[in-house]
């Protein structure tokens, strides 16, 4: 480990390990293993919560490199991870005023049921042989991205400010700034797209696979997830960028797939990709291999696409982002604007999956 002294470069990101000491007065159990280190446990808490059903989930177990992974199922750190809410003491006031947390005021949490199973926001991963903890996060941010893929939970992986957001509590305040209510929760909830499921024990299974096969979160789900997360909340700009770069990443994925599948020369191959237009690629670079179009199949959501390739050419070339509402006037992009033409996206990948 560096020491203090050693300063961090610029873009470096190093990491701390403190070790543990265990009681001394503490009776050691009978094991049901030999008293051997084999591996080490990895325990990941996330800042985001998984929603999963209930079950019942069974230890996972992958082989990567020769290494055994267990994966176990995610748990809940704490036994109330929806408190949220800011200590009355810590509150600031005016000298001479009275203070905020006069009679010892107490904050209520509220907590939002979607409707999607339990809340679980860590994970346990053994690692036998152990790999050091750089193996055990390679492991983990994998399995995140996968749990994201097969349960559509777009906000695993980010940061939970899409139902929490900035404001967390609020009260009535007089002239002087003193509190006058009682001093309330706030909270937001964002509607789902309808490609949400909980986490279940079919999917932990299917992560197990993948986690050994080597596979990732395909880049056109992770981006128009991303979008999905970016849209609630409220960066509309980063929403537009990522469901456009969804698209682009699924026609190329699709292409290629069917090319090899089709044994398609590589020239046909870069024909059908060769537009910077990703509208082009999907509706002729597609239909020079499979003779479908999806502007023809599905012309709404294509023209909600052509609304998205205006937007990203807006913001890739630096210009102010406008988007044309339903008169077809140019208005100021808002992440509400972007709600079709991120549904559309989500078309448009379904359709490109099925595809052969």
């Amino acid at each position: 480990m560096a020491s203090r002294e050693d300063p961090l470069r610029p873009g470096e990101r190093r990491q701390y390990l403190i070790e543990g000491f265990g009681r001394a007065d503490l009776v050691a159990p009978t094991f049901s293993a030999p008293a051997t280190k084999r591996g080490c446990a990895y325990l990941f808490e996330f800042p985001f919560l998984i929603h999963a059903a209930a079950g019942p989930f069974e230890v996972q177990t992958s082989r990567v490199d020769n290494t055994e992974i267990r994966i176990y199922p995610p748990f809940k750190p704490t036994a109330d991870q929806s408190v949220r809410r800011i200590d009355p003491s810590a509150i600031p006031f005016v000298a001479g005023t009275v203070p905020p947390d006069y009679n010892k005021v107490g904050v209520r949490s509220t907590a939002v049921d979607q409707g999607l199973g339990d809340t679980v926001s860590a994970i346990r991963i053994d690692v036998v042989p152990d790999r050091k903890p750089e193996f055990a996060m390679r492991i983990a941010e994998q399995y995140v991205g996968l749990c994201r893929w097969w349960t559509g939970q777009w906000w695993i992986g980010q940061d939970d400010r899409h139902i929490r957001d900035y404001l967390c509590n609020w009260f009535d305040v007089n002239d002087a700034g003193e509190r006058l209510s009682g001093i309330n929760a706030a909270t937001t909830l964002y509607g789902l797209y309808g490609i949400e499921r909980p986490l279940s024990p079919e999917h932990t299974q299917n992560i197990r696979g993948n986690i050994s096969n080597g596979r990732h979160i395909p880049l056109e789900w992770d981006s128009i997830l991303d979008a999905i997360y970016f849209q609630a909340g409220l960066r509309a700009r980063r929403a537009a960028l990522e469901a456009a770069m969804a698209c682009e990443a699924g026609v190329a994925s699709t292409v290629r797939r069917l090319g090899r599948a089709h044994g398609t020369s590589q020239s046909l191959i870069d024909k059908a990709l060769s537009s910077n237009d990703f509208t082009v690629k999907l509706d002729k670079g597609v239909a020079r291999l499979t003779g479908r179009r999806f502007s023809a199949e599905n012309p709404s959501a294509f023209r909600d696409l052509q609304d998205l390739r205006d937007v990203r050419g807006q913001i890739a070339h630096g210009e102010p982002a406008t988007f044309r509402d339903s008169s077809r006037e140019h208005v100021p992009l808002e992440a509400s604007h972007l709600t079709a033409p991120i549904r559309a996206a989500l078309d448009s990948l379904q359709w490109l999956s099925q595809l052969s």
